[in-house]
C-alpha cells in the first residue's frame, strides 16, 4: 500500500468533484491486490447495484489489510456515506497499519574519542 497525506486525499476529493475517489478506489484496490487480495475488475463501480457489492468486497479487503483497525462495516459506511471524510478516515487506517509495519529504528551508538 502506499502512504498518501490525508489532507491531500480530502482536497483532491473535493476539488475534483469525485474523480479522485475513482482513482483512489482503483489505486487501493490494486495495491491490495498485489498484497495477495482477489478483489474484482473496478468496472464494477460503473454497475449500479454491482458497485455497491464491489464496495463491500473493497471494505473486506481494507478491514483484513489494516487487521481490524478499519472494520469492513466501517470501512463501507465511511466510503459510502461519509465522502470525503470516510476515505480520509480510511487513508488513515491505511497509514497506521504503514507505520506500524515499519521495523523501529535502533538507537544508534555514540562514538566517545578519549
Amino acid at each position: 500500500m502506499v502512504r498518501r497525506s490525508v489532507i491531500h486525499v480530502v482536497l483532491l476529493c473535493m476539488f475534483t468533484g469525485g474523480i479522485y475517489t475513482l482513482l483512489w478506489l482503483l489505486s487501493t484496490k490494486e495495491d491490495m491486490n498485489r498484497n495477495d487480495e482477489d478483489l474484482p475488475t473496478a468496472w464494477l463501480l460503473l454497475v449500479p447495484i454491482a458497485n455497491i457489492w464491489w464496495l463491500w468486497e473493497w471494505a473486506g479487503a481494507i478491514a483484513r489489510y489494516t487487521r481490524g483497525r478499519q472494520p469492513q462495516s466501517h470501512a463501507f459506511w465511511f466510503t459510502f456515506l461519509l465522502h470525503p471524510l470516510g476515505i480520509a478516515l480510511t487513508q488513515q487506517a491505511i497509514n497506521f497499519t504503514l507505520d506500524a509495519d515499519q521495523p523501529a529504528e535502533l538507537p544508534q551508538a555514540r562514538v566517545v574519542n578519549d
